[in-house]
């Protein structure tokens, strides 16, 4: 168990307090009117320890603004000096706001115990309590905020497990779990229960369709003996139409041997035909390919032709351009010959009488500085001319290397001019060349297309003796033919009514096949339908499992509740519902003050006395006893605050145009 007691809290730049301290006691009474900034107070707190305001909002904005804007430059500081289990503790957080070049910013925060700093793991577990109990505990708005779920599992974990099994085992109506629940968790239980329930559906499902679909296949009202009459009658039918087909049969063999002897008359015909057909593409292609090939030679004469001019205008333009650069050289070559050394006429200036007299008084200076003077003009006018040598002999080097770079480069620039020189020349050649080669091959294309235009369009075959003899037999056994009768139109009429009777005999057929297979299909309906009470009783048995279960957990749910509630004074837990549907609703967390739900039947005074009752339960629970805020106080009568184990700071609006701290006694 930990007990703690804020005793002092003190702030820098939070919200609207540049600078403040504030002091606290068991129960503390916070006053002013709006704005005067009670749930600052709050705010800092929360946010030293949790990093959210009173609201549960997280990284709130916390610093302060002057006329709207927040002051960057400077930090944020909020300290609380805690009493925890009797020993003073100072814990702090401070925040620095840092600026990036594209005008975004960061805030990083630091944190400290008894002004050592600490990272912020560390800083949490100094306290060696879990935050998010802690937020439950001293945040009367953090347990209601939570899902449903979230609640359940903390109120479930506030009283020992009741086993499912001895639940089923105290109800009557229960007893059909028991045997399971002896082998299988109630999950286990009811997972599989849907798993059965699913597969029973899957094959429930298609069975009314198959029932209808074998129902379709039922013949009804038919007579068999009547249709075997029908039957054996078309049969006879049948096989006397079969006789006069295979009586005009002969007829028909002898007629078509003559047309198959006039068809290969024609197949030989046609093949004359085919090979001077033949002979004749074969002719033209040949042409064809003559003109191809002119016509490529022609396009490449042309190409050359293009090409080399383009060449000779690139080596032109060049040669134009180097021969300036050639001049340019000559006349660097004859500027750098030209060169003197420019010092060459420069002379050292000696020292005269006038510079041994005294600039003063005009009498000659003394002996030592006289012979001073004088040895530093012999020193001079040595360095003077050893200088110059120097310096022309470092002027006859560069100009000798300047000459030797000129005359490279114009060496270098001349064998450019002689290469493109000769490549224009080459170029000319080729420009002959084309010209000749468009000449020769324009001619030899006219050539072709003079011989591919001469050419028939179709194969002339009137001097081929043998073309002519078939075309006169083929006519003569032809008009031959149609003198005589083939017996078809006889044949195909036979034909179709022997077709129309077949047709009627399947249909005889397939009803004396449907009246056999009635009983096939009676007996698969028969077959379907004990299959479906079969599954409908399994699905009822399954179906009343998942309701048992559902039973078993709101009986579990309502024994458990009642030993919930007995950590509460005020509040009342409503854990079992179902929905619109009748379905158990497993999520179901509901407070319950005076009977009334809520959040829809109590008013602000009676939801305040529920969370912090609520705050008072968890702190009992988790044996976290910390400070509890409690803001807007005024929407609740004083007398109404339930009493707390642990220090409870109240916020309240009054009148007061500045902010009241004090003691309640």
């Amino acid at each position: 168990m930990k007990r703690i007691i804020l005793k002092k809290l003190r702030i820098e730049n939070f919200k609207g307090y540049k600078e403040a301290e504030f002091d606290f006691y068991g129960t503390t009474r916070v006053t002013g009117h709006n704005g005067v900034g009670k749930s600052s107070i709050a705010a800092a707190y929360m946010w030293l320890f949790l990093n959210i305001n009173y609201d549960l909002v997280n990284n709130p904005d916390i610093r302060r603004k002057i006329e709207g804007k927040p002051v960057n430059d400077v930090l944020v500081s909020v300290e609380a000096t805690l009493e925890i289990d009797g020993v003073i503790v100072t814990a702090k957080k401070v925040q620095k706001r840092s600026f990036k070049k594209d005008g975004s910013y960061s805030d990083d925060n630091s944190y400290f115990i008894n002004d050592v700093p600490k990272t912020l793991r560390d800083f949490n577990a100094y306290f060696d309590f879990d935050m998010k109990l802690f937020k439950l505990c001293t945040n009367i708005n953090a347990f209601l905020d939570q899902e449903p779920g979230e609640m359940r599992e903390f109120l479930f974990g506030l009283v020992p497990n009741v086993a499912n099994l001895d639940v089923a085992r105290q109800f009557d109506e229960l007893a059909e779990l028991v045997p399971m629940l002896e082998k299988y968790t109630a999950e286990e239980v009811g997972a599989m229960n849907k798993a059965s329930i699913r597969n029973i559906k899957k094959e429930l499902d298609p069975i009314p369709s198959m029932i209808s679909e074998n129902r379709r296949y039922l013949v009804d009202d038919v007579d068999a003996a009547e249709l075997e009459l029908q039957k054996n009658a078309l049969q006879e039918k049948i096989a006397g139409i079969q006789a006069q087909l295979d009586d005009s049969e002969a007829a028909r063999a002898e007629w078509q041997k003559k047309a198959d002897n006039i068809m290969e008359l024609q197949f030989r015909k046609s093949d004359l035909e085919r090979a001077a057909v033949d002979r004749l593409r074969e002719e033209r292609a040949e042409i064809q390919r003559l003109v191809d090939a002119a016509e490529k030679g022609f396009n490449d004469a042309v190409r050359m032709h293009g090409d080399a001019e383009q060449e000779i205008s690139i080596l032109e333009s060049r040669l134009a351009t180097n021969d300036k650069q050639r001049n340019s050289f000559l006349e660097q070559w004859r500027a750098a010959v030209a060169e003197t050394f420019p010092r060459e006429t420069e002379e050292f200036v000696e020292l005269t009488d006038a510079d041994l007299l005294c600039p003063t008084c005009g009498q000659p200076l003394p002996e030592g500085l006289r012979m001073e003077r004088i040895a530093r003009a012999d020193a001079d006018r040595e360095e003077f001319y050893r200088k110059k040598e120097t310096d022309r002999e470092s002027f006859k080097k560069t100009r000798t290397e300047k000459i030797t770079q000129i005359n490279a480069s114009g060496m270098k620039l001349k064998e450019q001019i002689d290469a493109d020189t000769a490549k224009i020349k080459e170029m000319q050649v080729l420009i002959e060349q084309a010209k000749a080669d468009k000449i020769k091959f324009n001619a030899d294309k006219s050539s072709a297309m003079e011989r591919l235009g001469a050419l028939p369009t179709e194969p002339d075959l009137s001097g081929n003796q043998e073309y002519e003899a078939l075309c006169a037999e083929i006519q003569k056994k032809e008009e031959a033919m149609k003198a005589e009768n083939s017996g078809a139109d006889y044949r195909a009429a036979l034909r179709g009514q022997m077709q129309q009777v077949q047709t009627e005999l399947g249909g005889v057929k397939a009803k004396l096949l449907a009246v056999a297979k009635n009983v096939d299909y009676e007996e698969r309906i028969a077959d379907l339908e004990e299959r479906r009470m079969t599954l409908e009783q399994k699905k009822a048995d399954a179906e009343k499992i998942a309701y048992l279960l559902e039973q078993l957990e709101e009986k579990k749910n309502t024994l458990l509740r009642d030993k919930i509630n007995e950590h509460f004074r005020f509040v009342k837990w409503d854990l079992f519902a179902r929905g619109k549907n009748g379905q158990y609703l497993k999520n179901y967390c509901k407070p319950v003050i005076e009977y009334r739900d809520y959040g829809s039947d109590t008013n602000t005074g009676r939801e305040i006395e529920a969370k912090i009752d609520i705050a008072m339960a968890v702190q009992r629970a988790t044996g976290i006893f910390c400070p509890i805020f409690l803001d807007g106080a005024e929407s609740i009568d004083p007398w109404r605050i339930p009493k707390c184990e642990s220090q409870l700071i109240v916020l309240c609006r009054t009148d007061d145009d500045e902010l009241k701290i004090e003691e309640v006694a």
